[in-house]
């Protein structure tokens, strides 16, 4: 009774059990007998087949060695499994595809259908199927090999190429990497080097514009009618600002302090050019007036990065004291009689080298013994705290009024203690230059 009844029951047929499992059932042509304990099927006997597979729809058969070759570039793929039964039940089926699902499927064999696999890589699997019966029983199998055909990206050689190609872009990165570093060392070691070079000549420039200066204190121990005292302090290594006294003849002192436009190496060769040709007109013994005039003519006529000076410039005669003055757009001196300070404001004329042919006016006043001449450039008024307060010219009258009867270089002394602690440690911005006399008399 495997696989069936042999017989068509009649529509008002007679059954009967007995208790041995013999199930007898009256048919047209006979009686049938089944025995409900052993099984209703021959598993042995059914029929399995995958008879095609499609890839992306194209139907694949298999070659001779029933070997289902699947193209590289197939997406997906779906396998067509069959289960032949002849018998009124539903047996089990068991399906894997072993080397991609992870464990079997287990379904009746009326649920089975065409199976979709997709992105499946290149490789070997095998598509098992197994059944039983509908009690679990029995068991009959069936397994078919199918060979997707590697991409270009899954084969051996690809990974070997791109190890590779690896390796290489890392080592050209490597080289590359040090190639920029060996560079930037390279151009540090050029850039410390040009700051050295440049930090040499700025120190030779900065040593000869000092030597340009007078800078041997007392400047004149022997002359007991004066005693005078300058500095120069750059914002840079070197500055725009300058001070020179020197005399003209046994009666006449010069004082000259000035300050050229800019900062830097162009401010420092213009000053030494400028203070050159002052000293040079002064030692002709012309007036105050006289010089700037001469000065200024000299710059303008040749003076291609229009740059400008502030001067100003006294004439000293040590037998009266009188001092014959001119000013081309410098700060106001300041001289202290009777141990008081005060400001000079002076007739102003136009700085050296903005204008051919301005005119310049001289002026007179007179020292008496014990009298002392201060003079200065901007950047000691217009020095900044952190606040950006300026120190003023108010301060410097206060500095100078501490202890009036100093000498020379204990005045500026007080304006510079009084200006270190006002700036509180903030850069200058602009050079400070002073210069400072006492006149003392002939007699002494």
């Amino acid at each position: 009774m495997a696989n069936g009844l042999p017989c068509i029951t009649t529509s008002n047929s007679y059954s009967e059990l007995t208790e041995a499992g013999d199930l007898y059932i009256a048919g047209t042509t006979g009686v049938a007998k089944v025995n409900i304990n052993d099984p209703l099927e021959d598993i042995a006997v059914l029929k399995m087949a995958v008879p095609y597979v499609e890839a992306d729809g194209i139907r694949i058969w298999p070659d001779e060695n029933n070997v289902f070759t699947i193209p590289s570039e197939t997406g997906k793929i779906t396998i067509y499994g069959f289960v032949f039964n002849y018998a009124l039940t539903d047996p089990q089926v068991t399906y894997s595809l072993q080397g991609f699902d992870a464990e079997a499927v287990t379904v009746d064999r009326s649920k089975f259908a065409p199976l979709d696999y997709t992105n499946l890589p290149g490789g070997t699997y095998t598509f098992k199927m197994e059944t039983r019966d509908a009690m679990g029983r029995g068991r009959n199998s069936l397994a078919v090999t199918i060979v997707k055909e590697r991409a270009y990206y899954e084969r051996p050689w690809f990974y070997i190429a791109v190890l590779i190609a690896v390796v290489a872009g890392i080592v050209a990165g490597l080289q590359l990497f040090v190639q920029r570093k060996l560079l930037v060392i390279e151009q540090r070691h050029k850039q410390e080097e040009e700051r050295r070079r440049l930090g040499t000549e700025l120190q030779m420039a900065s040593e000869i514009q000092n030597g340009m200066l007078p800078h041997t204190f007392p400047a004149f121990p022997d002359r007991k009618e004066f005693d005078v005292y300058a500095s120069m302090t750059p914002a840079k290594e070197v500055g725009g600002d300058f001070y020179d006294f020197f005399l003209i003849d046994d009666d006449h002192l010069c004082l000259t302090i000035a300050d050229v436009s800019g900062k830097g190496i162009p401010a420092a060769l213009f000053m030494m050019v400028s203070k050159t040709i002052l000293k040079s007109n002064a030692l002709l013994g012309i007036s105050p007036s006289e010089i700037l005039a001469n000065v200024n003519q000299t710059i303008c006529s040749n003076n291609p990065q229009e740059m400008f000076v502030t001067v100003w410039i006294g004439i000293l005669e040590l037998s009266t004291g009188i001092v014959t003055a001119a000013n081309a757009g410098h700060e106001y001196p300041m001289i202290l009689k009777n141990g008081e300070s005060s400001m000079m404001k002076d007739k102003h004329g136009l700085v050296l080298g903005a204008m051919d042919g301005v005119p310049y006016q001289k002026y007179t006043f007179k020292m008496d013994p014990g009298d002392i001449l201060y003079v200065y450039t901007d950047g000691i008024p217009e020095a900044i705290d952190p606040q950006e307060k300026m120190f003023t010219t108010d301060r410097i009258v206060e500095a100078l009024n501490q202890k009036p009867n100093d000498t020379p270089q204990e005045c500026m002394a007080n304006v510079r203690s009084a200006l270190d602690k006002f700036v509180q440690g903030e850069d200058a911005f602009d050079d400070q230059t002073m210069l400072c006399i006492v006149y003392h008399g002939k007699e002494n």
